[in-house]
């Protein structure tokens, strides 16, 4: 049977506030830059750039988002939020995906035009944005890089993107400029962003997925019943259900039909759970003499 691994989050609030700055230098560099090379698109007539720039728009905003909520997380749950103030993450998210995909759309109709009217791009200008665009998101990753909040990590995976998608402009520039096929920057940008709508879509439906709170990625509902029952002080398990504060916050409520001591089962339990990731967990104990109304509730497999 493959358990998920249990997460500890007992070291997050050690690194939270060295997450939160470098979120936010990663954040500054991404706009100024983004800001610099939409100048630099518009003087060197290359959609590629501009494109790139829209995408680092849309970075600089997921980081200052992703920011705020880094601050929001490390508030205490209270008699409005019982659970906490996690979930404004997946807002932002869902939100984020959104505006990234409709932006995608636009520069992938840019670019259709520019294959269909093509126009030339100054190769010496492009080079220079794109030289700089490499060099600018590989700082932002070297300062989101180490240890630190999983929301940090999840930024320093999604800045690596930019790294490969300047690269990939700076060596069409060089292609273009040797062979005079300007043709390849619509193509550059036609790509990229044809891989940012699905890796958007991605996080989206993702993200919908915790939000409408259905079972957590990669977790067997039927394996955690299952080793439950193995468990010989609990006979049997039903009401079950099992969802996801965010990504890695996972929840459950079950009845457990048992006829040891309380203590002793929901120890034994917890242990259960938490070799699923499963560490804020809620249990009703019935003895096999009491009757459910609910018992239906976990569909047999």
């Amino acid at each position: 049977m493959a358990h998920l691994h249990s997460h500890s989050h007992s070291h997050e609030p050690v690194h939270r506030a060295h997450s939160e700055q470098k979120i936010l230098a990663a954040f500054l560099i991404n706009l100024f830059f983004a800001l610099f090379e939409a100048v630099g698109g518009l003087l060197s007539g290359s959609i590629a750039i501009l494109s790139d720039s829209l995408h680092d728009l849309g970075d600089a905003a997921s980081l200052a988002v992703s920011y705020v909520c880094e601050k929001k997380s490390r508030r205490k749950a209270d008699l409005q939020y019982t659970f906490g103030y996690t979930r404004y993450s997946l807002i932002g998210g869902i939100f984020l995906s959104v505006v990234l995909i409709c932006g995608s759309v636009l520069v992938i109709e840019h670019s259709v035009t520019r294959l269909l009217h093509p126009t030339p791009v100054s190769y010496d200008t492009m080079l220079v944005f794109a030289a700089v665009g490499f060099f600018a998101n590989t700082a932002a990753v070297v300062l989101t890089h180490g240890k630190g909040s999983l929301n940090q990590k999840a930024v320093n995976l999604h800045l690596w993107e930019d790294v490969v998608g300047w690269a990939a402009v700076l060596l069409s520039a060089v292609v273009m400029k040797l062979t005079g096929f300007f043709l390849l920057d619509a193509i550059v940008s036609l790509a990229t962003s044809i891989f940012l709508i699905f890796h958007s879509a991605r996080h989206f439906i993702e993200a919908l997925h915790l939000f409408l709170e259905r079972v957590p990625s990669g977790m067997d509902l039927t394996q955690v019943k299952d080793a439950l029952v193995a468990c010989k002080e609990i006979k049997e398990v039903h009401h079950v259900h099992l969802w996801a504060l965010d990504e890695v916050h996972f929840c459950a409520t079950m009845h457990l039909v048992t006829d040891a001591e309380s203590s002793e089962v929901k120890a034994r339990a917890r242990e259960i759970l938490s070799s699923f990731g499963i560490e804020h967990a809620t249990f009703e104990l019935e003895s096999k003499r009491e009757f459910c109304v609910q018992k239906q509730c976990f569909p047999e497999a």
